[in-house]
């Protein structure tokens, strides 16, 4: 990341090994890590009460247990968010029009939305 701010990134993953991946590319892209959490309960504490201007959230988080609440938090407060899912948007009864990234995640591509997605939110915040 070139002459940008970094962002503060929530990371909601069950898998640890896909949360570890996930959270040294965003540190490697130049932003800052919230969590990672694991349990819908942890997610939807920080993005309660955690400063940050993305998230990053897995659908499905084990157990029976997704990141809706974690999604509705998030929305409450308007902060951005995109889901990541081995499914298609349409299959996802609580997106509401938010990103949705296919997994296998590809690198390139995550990290150009979270780069547009910080150039768009200091462009603005510049103005």
């Amino acid at each position: 990341m070139t002459d940008q701010k970094a962002l503060r990134v929530l990371i909601v993953e069950d898998e640890p090994i896909v949360a570890m991946d996930l959270a040294e590319m965003v540190e490697g892209w130049g932003h800052n890590v919230v969590g990672p959490a694991s349990k819908r309960a942890n997610g939807v504490a920080l993005a309660e009460s955690e400063d940050i201007d993305f998230a990053i959230l897995d659908v499905n988080l084990g157990r029976g247990e997704t990141s809706e609440a974690i999604a509705a938090a998030l929305r409450a407060r308007g902060i951005r968010f995109m889901f990541l899912s081995a499914h298609k948007a349409a299959a996802i009864d609580f997106c509401m029009g938010e990103d949705v990234m296919q997994k296998p995640v590809i690198v390139s591509q995550l990290e150009t939305r979270l780069q547009d997605f910080a150039d768009t939110t200091f462009s603005q915040q510049a103005i």
